[in-house]
């Protein structure tokens, strides 16, 4: 590349790739695996993770060869602090036990679950056609048709809620889903 040339976003990605996650990981991660530790934890990591190995030697490599003495942070939590935790069970990113662990750090706080899949609360279809969908079947006296869509729009509705006023929802609420979850390979070949 000529000295003074303009990188762009993309190419900017392609050159630095990993090396910016690494840089993250390499301050907040303490300790270090030396040359022995680190081919014993190889080993493993293929015996028993074969098809994460190659990320995770990723991830491993990035953290070791960092040339900054890392920094990590201390525990985090505060037993005075009122967050609203929200945890997903079919969470491809993250774990459910993360949002328990959240839920511990924070004592305060109101732990509300999420049943079903996605990363966040996510919704499908816009507010106001959730809402008008809520609002007509009130004035016939009914229930609005319990989707996942509605579903995960009131799970939304209590976080903004706290956002807005500070009133937390009770603890260990749960978001449920309008039925049964479709699990397993079957599932996943019908998508």
């Amino acid at each position: 590349m000529e000295e003074g040339a303009q990188v762009s976003e993309r190419e900017d990605n392609g050159l630095f790739g990993y090396s910016i996650q690494a840089s993250i990981l390499g301050l907040d991660t303490a300790g270090r695996l030396n040359e022995e530790a680190f081919v014993t934890w190889w080993k493993q990591t293929l015996e028993s993770y074969p098809l994460g190995a190659k990320r995770a030697i990723m991830y491993a490599i990035g953290i070791g060869t960092w040339p900054i003495y890392p920094k990590p942070l201390p525990p985090l939590g505060h037993p005075s602090v009122k967050a609203v935790v929200i945890g997903n069970l079919h969470d491809p990113n993250t774990v459910y036990e993360g949002a328990q662990e959240m839920s511990k750090a924070f004592p305060s706080s109101a732990i509300m679950t999420w049943q079903g899949y996605g990363h966040c609360l996510k919704r499908d279809k816009g507010e106001e056609q959730l809402e008008a969908e809520i609002i007509a079947a009130r004035q016939k006296g009914t229930l609005a048709k319990y989707t996942n869509s509605l579903a995960m729009h009131l799970c939304s509705k209590l976080a903004w809620k706290y956002l807005v006023s500070g009133e937390l929802p009770t603890n260990g609420h749960t978001c449920m889903v309008a039925g049964p979850l479709e699990l397993g390979s079957r599932a996943a070949l019908q998508k």
